[in-house]
């Protein structure tokens, strides 16, 4: 792929994000940790915005901290179209979009893949 339009930008990004809430929805961990690492400068930096898993068992609908029903274990969700506040109008009807199905990650999974990609050692800092 080097030499291809895209290929020039291999070790180009000083930064690769990944939106918060982006990870579960990847359903080819291993393709999106080969083109993060692939586009990363070896100097670069790696985003990762995440919630810990356990922010699912609230409401994210209550303004008090109420339960949300969810197992912290099995909870997986799927559904057809997104929330109007999330991303507004679509022109496909919510009844003809394909199924969206959520993965549960592991962190370890996560920065596994893109460790085993990187060629220099990466740092990890965890950010509050």
């Amino acid at each position: 792929m080097s030499g291809t339009r895209a290929g020039r930008l291999n070790g180009s990004a000083n930064l690769v994000y990944t939106g918060r809430g982006a990870i579960y929805w990847l359903h080819d961990l291993e393709g999106w940790a080969e083109v993060a690492a692939r586009l990363l400068k070896p100097s670069g930096v790696f985003s990762l915005p995440e919630d810990h898993p356990v922010s699912w068992l609230f409401s994210q609908d209550s303004e008090q901290l109420a339960p949300s029903g969810n197992d912290y274990f099995t909870h997986a969700e799927w559904n057809k179209g997104w929330p109007e506040l999330y991303i507004g109008e679509l022109d496909v009807p919510t009844e003809a979009q394909t199924a969206k199905h959520e993965r549960f990650w592991k962190i370890a999974d996560v920065f596994g893949r893109l460790s085993a990609r990187v060629s220099a050692s990466p740092t990890y800092t965890v950010l509050p």
